[in-house]
This record gives C-alpha cells, structure tokens and sequence, in this order.
C-alpha cells in the first residue's frame, strides 16, 4: 500500500504526517493544507510571536477589553472551562512564574516570593464576555501561554481538514508528545503509540493502540531534566507555584484532542486524591503514570 509521509518543524518540534492509501497528488495538496494551517494556528496562538493575536491579547487586555474573534473566544472559553474542570490544575496563566524560576533556585525565599506571584495571576483573573466576545485581565501580571493547548487544538484543525476530504486513516505526531489516530493502521486495528523509555530510547515503556483518538504525554523528561539535574522541570503545579522536579510524565488518550491535551497539563501536578476527583469529569479517559526513583526503577500505574 503506497503510504504519504511528511515532516516540517511547528510550535518549537516536528510534525510528522503519515497518511496511507492515498496518491500523491492528493497527499501533496492534503499535506500544503495541513502545514499552512498548523503555521496559521501556531502564527495566532504563539506568545513568541509579537505580532500574534495572543501577544497582543496580552499587551493590551489590562488596559480594555480586547475584542475575540471566534476562534479565540472558543480557545480561551475552553481554557476557562478546563480549569474549572481540573480544579484548577490546568492554568493558562503560569508563565511567569515559569519564567522566574528560570533564574532563581528553589529555596524558601524564592517560594515566598514566587507564591506572591501567584496571588497576582491566576485563570480567575480572566474575564470573558460572552455577549460581546471579549476579554479582559484583573491584574497586569496576567499573561496567557497556550502552550499547555496550542499543539491539540492545531491537531483538532487538522483533523477537521482531514473529514473534509473524507480521509479515514492517518498518523498525527507532535513530537511525539501530542499523537492522533484517525481509523486504523493499514494492517490492523487503530495505531500504535508508545512511551519510549527515558533512558532508551529504543525502547517502549507503555504502548497504546489508538483509534478515533488522541494521546498527550506531559512531564519531566530525561532531555528535559539532563540540562537541570532533576531540580526543576518546565512544568508548573498551580497550588505550589513551583516546578515539578523528579523524572516523570503523564499519558492521557481521549476520543477528545483537546481533552486529552488540557488533561495530561492538568493531571501531572495533582496529588491522587485531586487526581481522582478531575477524571470524574472525564469518563472513558485512559490515564497512566510513569515515574523514575533516583535508581532509575520505573513504576508504571494507571491513574484511576
């Protein structure tokens, strides 16, 4: 069977497309559809981009109300919607303290100051008008990064592009990190992702089989964690207002892309017990926990 395979670099990694039993004539137009929009997606929803609708979203939303247009106005509802969802573990507003701990160590005074930080953002601080679609920040340290959504909301574009043109089967990567299944492997049933283990890369830790569905692992990484010797990880806990330390990541399938996106942002932080309560709002989700001691033993357990 003739299999269609692209790759193109998208928010900060790889995209990789791979669409069997099509021509290529038609992968070559479906794959210029597919990159032009995820550009145009990452184009409006970059905060590293000062000419994006975001960057001026968070320049100007202290000041006035900043007028959305759908698109947006859907993003940020379900960025609201998740926190409340996730009791508030899944929060758009982190990235200054992100930046913070960027250069100060973890001590006791740093805490302090970063939990004032964290009194003067927060996703209760965004304010959305739903009669005249806008938005608008309580507090000028509010800042939103969506990154924590941006690559499975550009996934779900893509994968409205794909039912237009009435394709059922196709292999969706963001690297490796956000994966999307749609129908079936050309010799077998639905897709196979796996976790690769942190210290070998040749091997799978956990393998899923994914049909009609979205897998979004969030965590610590090995090539993350190497540049900060396990002491800080890029991932903030709300509650705390510190960074996840230790070496550890969160796997999450959802028929939902955007589910299962917010859901692995959300679900890495939490203790078990807020772990549980979050899920009850997303029944037939499969969740799994992986997570190195300091002697590198692996333990593997389902989040239920």
């Amino acid at each position: 069977m003739h299999v269609i395979t692209h790759t193109f670099p998208a928010m900060n990694t790889r995209f990789d497309i791979l669409l069997p039993g099509i021509d290529e004539d038609l992968g070559d137009y479906l794959f210029d559809l597919i990159r032009r929009e995820v550009e145009r997606t990452e184009h409006k929803l970059s905060i590293f981009n000062p000419d994006s609708e975001l960057s001026h979203i968070n320049r100007a939303a202290f000041q006035h109300p900043v007028t959305l247009d759908d698109e947006m106005y859907y993003i940020l509802n379900h960025c609201l919607e998740y926190n409340r969802q996730s009791m508030g573990m899944f929060d758009v507003t982190m990235r200054p303290l992100l930046e913070f701990w960027k250069s100060h160590e973890i001590s006791e005074e740093t805490v302090s100051t970063a939990r004032e930080i964290r009194k003067q953002i927060g996703t209760d601080k965004i304010e959305l008008n739903w009669k005249k679609k806008t938005v608008q920040f309580a507090s000028d340290k509010v800042m939103i990064d969506l990154g924590g959504l941006g690559k499975g909301y550009a996934l779900l574009r893509v994968k409205y592009i794909l039912k237009d043109h009435n394709i059922s089967s196709a292999f969706l990567s963001f690297g490796e990190s956000t994966i999307l299944g749609v129908g079936n492997h050309p010799y077998g049933n639905g897709w196979k992702a796996g976790i690769c283990d942190f210290f070998d890369f040749n091997s799978s830790l956990y393998t899923f089989d994914l049909h009609e569905q979205t897998l979004s692992v969030s965590g610590n990484s090995r090539n993350i964690l190497m540049r900060k010797e396990l002491v800080k990880g890029h991932i903030i806990d709300p509650m705390k207002a510190v960074p996840m330390g230790g070496m550890s990541a969160v796997a999450v399938v959802s028929a939902s892309v955007l589910d299962a996106e917010a859901l692995s942002t959300a679900l890495y932080p939490a203790d078990e017990e807020t772990r549980k309560k979050i899920l009850i709002n997303f029944p037939n989700t499969l969740a799994i926990n992986i997570e190195y001691d300091e002697q590198r033993k692996v333990c593997i357990r389902e989040i239920k």
